[in-house]
């Protein structure tokens, strides 16, 4: 940062008055602010054009999206949280909350992503983007379980036995750009987490998707054993997420 030079000097006895306060602070400011002002401009370098009203627009591409363009710059949001599921069962593994479970659907070995529904209504986003970069985030709470099964295979000799599961079972969040992973959270250990994830790219002039997806382990089996069906708990066996929130900024010029 650039030297600051003294503006006001207090003397005792001086009258106070808030300028002699302001001034210093406003100078201090002026250098974080790049020492911006008339003097710097050049003449009609921002028109009315610069400062149009910005564009508002919702649900133009079939999802959520919430959109506002503007001269130089435009922002996209999608938000879900249980509590704009209105109606929906908010309880545990409830319809309000996406869970998934691998022994009844067929889980992706590497990315998977979110059904269309309601509920993921956060998970995508679309807009129709212009040449620069987008700059944006997700924010979500995710999780994955420990639980117990039931021994039908001999495992340790004591068949019909109960052993505890899942405590190496694993998830990642990846944020895709019209295909491409931009931001990913690395794999994550068993346990719940509210996770944020950055992410940025170039961009051309196009349409543009941005989309949450995520990755799990399926463990069928423990130390050669397969993991059976009459789980006591059967917790280790979903992936589960509870509120999304998926922002993107397309700066342009």
């Amino acid at each position: 940062m650039a030297r600051t030079w003294t503006v006001k000097t207090a003397k005792t006895r001086d009258q106070f008055k808030a300028d002699h306060f302001n001034e210093p602070a406003h100078a201090i400011a002026g250098q974080f602010n790049g020492k911006l002002d008339q003097h710097n401009m050049p003449l009609d370098s921002v028109t009315h054009d610069d400062l149009l009203d910005p564009v508002y627009s919702d649900d133009a591409h079939g999802v959520d999206t919430k959109s506002s363009y503007m001269p130089t710059q435009s922002y996209h949001v999608a938000v879900w949280d249980i509590d704009s599921t209105a109606g929906l069962d908010s309880t545990e593994f409830g319809t309000a909350v996406f869970a998934t479970k691998f022994v009844d659907t067929n889980w992706n070995s590497k990315w998977n992503a979110f059904p269309a529904s309601p509920v993921t209504e956060g998970s995508r986003l679309k807009f129709n983007a212009k040449e620069g970069m987008i700059f944006g985030g997700v924010t979500a709470s995710v999780e994955r379980r420990e639980g117990r099964a039931r021994n039908q295979y001999g495992q340790g000799g004591n068949i019909g036995s109960e052993f505890n599961i899942g405590a190496e079972n694993w998830h990642e969040l990846g944020v895709f750009v019209n295909g491409i992973l931009c931001g990913r959270t690395g794999e994550l250990n068993c346990g719940s987490y509210t996770v944020d994830i950055p992410y940025s790219t170039p961009i051309g002039t196009e349409f543009c998707e941005v989309q949450l997806k995520w990755m799990a382990n399926q463990l069928i089996f423990d130390d050669g054993a397969i993991a059976s069906g009459t789980a006591t708990n059967d917790a280790y066996q979903y992936y589960i997420c509870s509120g999304m929130q998926l922002w993107a900024r397309n700066q342009y010029r």
